[in-house]
Parts: structure tokens; sequence; C-alpha cells
């Protein structure tokens, strides 16, 4: 069994909030598979996760465990609430806001997609 504690030390900052790579976990599951990650992201009221894009091939799945944030995706802003879950495509401009008076917690997971028979990798 593994478990990795939360602690604010494991915390960087990256997309001008603090984010914590969980890539040492997912380096313990199967060795075959396609590129993946996954982070938990903590900001303050008001902070904002800025906007980007992923790299090639790249989708990312959210889930924001506390409060309430915009998320905005390729210009269209929707609201999150704790327990709702948002998706980038590749290719897709994406960012996320804190809209409550809390700090937040969002969970991502981002994988690289496999190309379909025939296309370009």
């Amino acid at each position: 069994m593994t478990i990795d504690r939360h602690e604010s030390g494991k915390y960087r900052d990256e997309y001008d909030v603090k984010v914590r790579r969980l890539t040492g976990l997912l380096a313990l599951t199967s060795p075959r598979k396609e590129a993946m990650g996954a982070a938990m992201s903590e900001f303050e009221p008001g902070e904002t996760v800025r906007e980007h894009v992923n790299k090639e091939r790249v989708e990312e799945i959210f889930l924001l465990l506390d409060g309430t944030a915009d998320f905005t995706l390729d210009g269209v802003t929707r609201e999150l609430r704790a327990g709702d879950v948002g998706f980038a495509r590749t290719g897709q401009s994406h960012a996320f806001t804190n809209t409550s008076d809390q700090k937040v917690r969002l969970f991502s997971v981002w994988w690289r997609t496999v190309p379909t028979e025939g296309a370009a990798a």
C-alpha cells in the first residue's frame, strides 16, 4: 500500500498557483501506458491558474475538490462547484479562477492520446 500524505512543502509555484505534482505515484503504476501525469493545485480567492494549452496529443480531466471556480475553456467560462468535473481535449486552452472565499483544491490528470491508425504520431 502506498499513501502520499498531504504536506504543504510538496507544492511548488506553477501556472501562477501552488501545484503538487503526483508523477512519483504514477511511476508506481503499470509500465505499459502512454505518458500521463497528475497534480493537485491550490489557489487562494481571486487567484487564477493561468490560461494554457497542453502539449500535443494531451487531454486532461479536472475535479474541483473545494469551493467554486470559473473554468474557462476556449474562451467560454462556466462555474465549477466542489465535486464538479471539467475536461480539456487536445489543443483546448483552459484556465481556472477561484471565485469562492476560501482556498480551493483542483485535482487534475492528463494523458497522451493514442494516435488513430493512419494519423501522424
